[in-house]
């Protein structure tokens, strides 16, 4: 059963590309998802899963036109997660966290602004060394 859901992923980093398209990247990421108390099976109980850290990227970056571009790309890093809940806060468990490393690939659709910045549409998807488990949000398991 799904009863988390992703509100933001925030992602600032700088980015270099070489001239034979070749592109690094060092950044920073925030992720934060909530419990939909719709589809949680503790209706009662309010919380939130906030995701910090930190990634390298590599990747090839080409422009087919002197605005629009596209761009392949691994990002590689590290995320501490915090589980909050209201029913650990009323229990007094502490703050579950997690560290965590990932691999991410991803694709961009690019619109150049001016030859410095641009804004980029993207499809990633994340792997991680980590599998969900309710009990961090004090939630029992889904039978």
């Amino acid at each position: 059963m799904v009863f988390l859901q992703g509100m933001v992923n925030f992602s600032p980093y700088y980015h270099y590309n070489f001239k034979n398209n070749i592109s690094v990247g060092l950044g920073a990421n925030y992720n934060f998802f909530w419990i939909n108390h719709v589809l949680s099976p503790d209706k009662d109980n309010v919380g939130s899963i906030h995701a910090i850290g930190a990634f390298v990227e590599l990747g090839y970056e080409k422009f087919h036109t002197d605005r629009i571009g596209t761009d392949f790309s691994i990002k590689t890093g590290y995320s501490k997660l915090n589980f909050y809940s209201v029913n650990n806060r009323e229990s007094g468990v502490e703050t579950p966290t997690k560290n965590i490393l990932f691999i991410e690939p991803n694709f961009s659709f690019i619109i150049s602004a001016d030859e410095n910045s641009s804004f980029r549409w993207n499809v990633g998807y994340a792997f991680q060394n980590y599998k969900f488990d309710p009990t961090y949000l004090s939630i029992a398991k889904p039978k």
